[in-house]
């Protein structure tokens, strides 16, 4: 009779043993699946917030041709935070052109931009405290075309992180995007004519001695005049 028991009370150990093994396995399945999810969310930039102005992954026009690059390189900051640029050598008037710019160091550290030069006189560029802006220098005489803000979300700004330039100049028209976002039409009309095509860095408080900005996929296009900014 004992023994009849201690059969039944072996089974019903085993039982339990079976039962406690499984519910640690779902435990530790489930505790390994939500770290893979983690993981995978912080390593992934397109799984975070999408910016929200108007998107514009195709904003080339119709017409518009490769002409140069893509090319990558690096750009060296002054000491004196003095323009450093690559030029494409060519000489456009109008053009689309785009590039990728790797943040040289976080922005909580220290400010950061990036410029696209052109026409022999006009920059463009986007600046880590989220301001935008467009201006010319003329017969030795700088003057502001057009500023802005722009939002939160539109800059990746940790150290390595990129962020994506792209410009279209047709006339006296001029179209910016940042990260594929469009963000404003630019009055060009104060500087039409052919010049070199650059990506490039400046300004003392936006740049730090001994740090380099990388860039890749330097491109220009030609393109037929545009009437309006694609979006």
């Amino acid at each position: 009779m004992s023994s009849s028991k201690e059969k039944k009370k072996q089974k019903t150990d085993t039982v339990i043993v079976v039962a406690i093994i499984g519910l640690v396995g779902t435990i530790l399945t489930a505790a390994f699946n939500s770290s893979v999810i983690i993981a995978w969310l912080q390593k992934n930039p397109e799984s975070e917030t999408s910016p929200t102005n108007s998107r514009s992954e195709n904003f080339l026009p119709s017409s518009a041709s490769l002409f140069f690059g893509p090319t990558n390189g690096q750009l060296q900051h002054e000491a004196n935070g003095g323009i450093v640029d690559f030029p494409a050598e060519v000489s456009l008037e109008n053009f689309a052109v785009e590039a990728t710019f790797i943040n040289p160091y976080s922005s909580t550290d220290h400010p950061w931009i990036m410029l696209l030069l052109f026409r022999n006189g006009f920059r463009v560029w986007a600046k880590s405290d989220n301001e935008w802006g467009a201006g010319f220098m003329a017969n030795s005489i700088w003057t502001d075309s057009n500023s802005g803000q722009l939002q939160d979300n539109i800059l990746f700004k940790n150290s390595n992180e990129s962020n994506q330039l792209k410009f279209i100049a047709s006339d006296d028209l001029g179209c910016l995007y940042v990260n594929n976002n469009f963000v404003s039409q630019i009055n060009l009309s104060g500087l039409v004519q052919p010049g070199n095509i650059k990506v490039g860095v400046g300004e003392q408080e936006y740049t730090r001695s001994g740090a380099t900005t990388e860039f890749r996929d330097f491109s220009i296009y030609t393109i037929s005049s545009i009437s309006e900014c694609p979006k």
